[in-house]
């Protein structure tokens, strides 16, 4: 795996930490607003914006597993020419 996509792995991780920051401040302040930063952009959310929020944390959190199999080694395929993956059944 590149560097590069192994080496968004902490940004990843510091955005999930941005949103569930947000997330947490909104659910005990109902009445105000958060500037939410994730280091890649800046918004303003409200209570309303929780269940958005809660999808992000749910796409970054699917990111960050997959990153982190293919940056283990994990969860690869190989494919070898002239072999079927339906071989013996």
């Amino acid at each position: 795996m590149t560097d590069f996509l192994c080496e968004q792995i902490p940004v990843i991780k510091t955005q999930i930490t941005a949103v569930n920051a947000a997330v947490l401040y909104l659910l005990n302040n109902p009445h105000k607003s958060y500037q939410l930063d994730t280091g890649q952009s800046s918004q303003r959310v409200t209570r309303d914006d929780i269940d958005m929020l809660n999808k992000q944390v749910d796409i970054l959190s699917n990111r960050l597993v997959e990153l982190e199999l293919r940056c283990n080694g994990g969860g690869t395929i190989q494919a070898i020419p002239g072999e079927s993956a339906y071989s013996g059944l």
